[in-house]
C-alpha cells in the first residue's frame, strides 16, 4: 500500500514538473494564442490607382491573366483568377477570353507566397526578419509593403510558439499588378534602358512608340494571422482578399 502511494506521489510530482515547464515556456504567449483564435487579415497597396470614371462607364469588357513566378506554387493561380473574375462580374463587367476584345486588361503576377518565420521570439524581431522563407527575391519596397500589411492585421503577434501544440501562424502573399486601359487616341510611350559597361560607363538607350493603352502598375501585399492557421485556410483567405483589393479598383 505504501509503495502504491509513493508511485502516485511520484507520478503527480512528474506531472507538476511537466506543467511547470510548459507554463514557463509558453505562459507569456498563451494570451496571444487566445487573442488570435480569430483570423486577422491585413492588406496594403503600394500606390492608389484612380481609373477614369467616364471610361469605366464605357469600357465594360475585361481580360484577366494571373501568373505565379515565385518559387512556391502553393497559391493556385486558377483559383485567384476565378475569384477576381467573379468579383468583377458582380460589378457589371463582362470577362472575355481574348485580350484584343477587352477594354481593360488585368495582369497579376504572384511574386511571393509563404509562411512568415521569425528570427527571434519577440514581435519586433519577428517583424524585422519575417520574410525569410520560400527563397523569394523581394525588393526593399515589397518587403516594406508586407510589413505594413502585417501592421494592418491587428492580431499579428510575431508567430509566437505556445508550448509544442499551439502556435500563432502568419502567411503572406505579394503580387505585382498591371492594369491596361484601352484608349481611343494613341498614347506615346518612352522605353528607357540603362546598361552598365565596366565600372564607370553607363549606356542609356531610349525608344519612343505609340500604344492604345494607358498603363497602371501597383503592388499588393496581404497577410493572414491566426492560432494554428493551416496553409489551406491561409491560401483561401489571401485569394479572397487579393481579389477584393484588385476588383475594388474598378
Amino acid at each position: 500500500m505504501i509503495n502504491v502511494i509513493k508511485r502516485r506521489y511520484c507520478a503527480l510530482f512528474l506531472l507538476f514538473l511537466f506543467l511547470a515547464g510548459l507554463m514557463a515556456s509558453g505562459c507569456s504567449t498563451i494570451p496571444e494564442a487566445i487573442e488570435n483564435r480569430k483570423l486577422y487579415i491585413g492588406a496594403k497597396m503600394s500606390e492608389p490607382i484612380f481609373l477614369d470614371p467616364v471610361k469605366k462607364a464605357r469600357l465594360r469588357t475585361i481580360y484577366v491573366e494571373v501568373r505565379n513566378t515565385s518559387q512556391l506554387k502553393k497559391l493556385n493561380t486558377a483559383l485567384l483568377k476565378k475569384a477576381i473574375e467573379e468579383k468583377l462580374e458582380k460589378k457589371g463587367y463582362t470577362v472575355v477570353n481574348d485580350p484584343l476584345d477587352a477594354g481593360y486588361i488585368v495582369q497579376v503576377q504572384v511574386r511571393y507566397f509563404d509562411f512568415l518565420k521569425e528570427k527571434t521570439g519577440t514581435k519586433e524581431g519577428a517583424a524585422a526578419g519575417a520574410i525569410v522563407g520560400g527563397g523569394a527575391a523581394l525588393s526593399g519596397d515589397a518587403e516594406k509593403l508586407i510589413l505594413a500589411a502585417l501592421a494592418a492585421g491587428v492580431g499579428y503577434t510575431g508567430g509566437a510558439l505556445v508550448g509544442s501544440m499551439i502556435s500563432v501562424n502568419t502567411f503572406a502573399g505579394y503580387v505585382d499588378l498591371q492594369i491596361m486601359e484601352r484608349s481611343e487616341k494613341p498614347i506615346k510611350k518612352e522605353i528607357v534602358t540603362q546598361a552598365r559597361q565596366g565600372t564607370e560607363t553607363i549606356i542609356r538607350t531610349k525608344q519612343t512608340e505609340e500604344t492604345n493603352y494607358q498603363i497602371y502598375r501597383n503592388g499588393i501585399a496581404v497577410t493572414v494571422t491566426k492560432t494554428n492557421l493551416s496553409e489551406e485556410e491561409a491560401v483561401a483567405a489571401i485569394i479572397d482578399r487579393l481579389s477584393h483589393e484588385i476588383a475594388g479598383i474598378f
